[in-house]
């Protein structure tokens, strides 16, 4: 049975590691970054072995995009998701903002 999988921050690092390895098994991945340039690479990368990915342009602090994201998602699954990962870091300065 596939699942329907949605990742913040899925076209680098751990979060592009998530969305291979969930595409790999099987199943549909939904992934937003915004990176723009970045999320599309992948996702054409990722389809063109066939797995079923989705990438979406955009930056996750915005509400828009989030409202126009998960209406997406969920206009193409009405059965709903079975697991959100929230992967993208904001960063608003502090120790951590050079990482």
């Amino acid at each position: 049975m596939s699942r329907t999988f949605v990742i913040t921050g899925g076209a680098k690092g751990i979060g592009r590691c998530m969305v291979e390895y969930f595409a790999s098994k099987g199943d549909k991945v939904y992934f937003i970054d915004n990176d723009a340039k970045t999320a599309i690479v992948v996702g054409n990368q990722l389809r063109g072995k066939g797995w079923n990915v989705h990438d979406y342009m955009g930056d996750i602090a915005d509400k828009k995009t989030l409202v126009d994201f998960a209406a997406k998602v969920l206009q193409e699954n009405s059965d709903g998701i079975h697991c959100l990962i929230s992967n993208a870091c904001l960063m608003h300065g502090g120790i951590l903002d050079g990482c």
